[in-house]
């Protein structure tokens, strides 16, 4: 697998400076969160398998293709760090252990991960309700259907192009189908494969959560993640992925965020979220598909 990212290093001006705090043999619990929180802001998703052979061989021999949207909306929805048990689920169990395995935070990030495990369909639904009727998915998909088409050097006939809402599932290891029929040499799908709602993550937000320890309120976004596959039938009658390639946007790309209990009331303010999301994932997909090979 290759992975292509694109990274803008932060850090916050907290990590230059040390406050003692009264916990006799820790370092202080301010600096080890802002070290901790100097991470690098990953902004866009490009991935692709490395071992596939380029699309010229793939197309070899094809004379019918077929193009699928897999479905008219997106296949899941999940959330990240969206408040402070969020917060302290992802990050506790490091920043506990930076504090020498103190009781207190350890407990906090353990109690934080078994509330985050008990409430992630819970969550998963909120965010589905959140980005409600929202044809992100149609508009992604079919956006990248001609351009998929176009680097794989095939005719695109909107016509030959279906909207299939049942479960397309391929096994990990066999890269097999499950749920797919065709007559077609050559199967081109595009799918939006999840939508997560989670923190905008700044050097603002970083320096906060350091003082606040992540119980502060968090400007939410969304991240998108596309899929883009090739499938072809086998010898044998099975129909098998033969290409993959995923693309989106990251929370850290992202322009666009508000406070949850925002979004909540306002589906305005989650359409122009979504609205730019559409936006940044597509620049992300098509420069994934300009970067191939034929």
């Amino acid at each position: 697998m290759v992975t292509e990212t694109h990274i803008t290093p932060y850090y916050s001006r907290a990590t230059k400076k040390r406050r003692k705090l009264d916990m006799p043999g820790t370092k202080s619990t301010r600096t080890v969160l802002t070290q901790f929180l100097a991470i690098p802001l990953v902004t866009t998703l490009v991935a692709g398998c490395a071992s596939s052979p380029p699309v010229s061989k793939l197309r070899e021999g094809v004379v019918k293709v077929e193009f699928i949207a897999h479905g008219n909306k997106p296949l899941s929805y999940s959330t990240g760090v969206i408040d402070a048990s969020s917060f302290w689920a992802q990050y506790g169990g490091q920043v506990a252990g930076n504090l020498g395995g103190s009781a207190l935070v350890a407990g906090i990030a353990a109690s934080s991960q078994d509330t985050q495990a008990s409430k992630a369909d819970q969550n998963a639904e909120m965010v589905r309700l959140l980005v409600g009727e929202s044809d992100i998915a149609t508009k992604i998909n079919n956006a990248l259907l001609p351009q998929l088409a176009a680097t794989w050097h095939v005719p695109y006939d909107p016509n030959h192009a279906t909207v299939m809402l049942s479960s397309l599932e391929v096994e990990p290891k066999s890269q097999l189908v499950a749920g797919l029929h065709t007559d077609a040499g050559l199967v081109l799908s595009a799918e939006v494969t999840n939508i997560n709602l989670t923190e905008r993550v700044s050097v603002g937000s970083a320096f906060k959560d350091s003082f606040t320890f992540g119980m502060g309120k968090k400007a939410v976004t969304t991240e998108v993640m596309v899929m883009l596959r090739a499938f072809k039938p086998q010898p044998d009658g099975t129909i098998k992925q033969v290409w993959s390639q995923r693309c989106g946007t990251l929370a850290a790309g992202m322009k666009t965020a508000y406070h949850l209990n925002e979004l909540q009331g306002s589906p305005e303010k989650m359409a122009e979220i979504l609205t730019e999301a559409t936006e940044k994932s597509l620049e992300s997909c098509r420069r994934a598909l300009g970067s191939i090979t034929a």
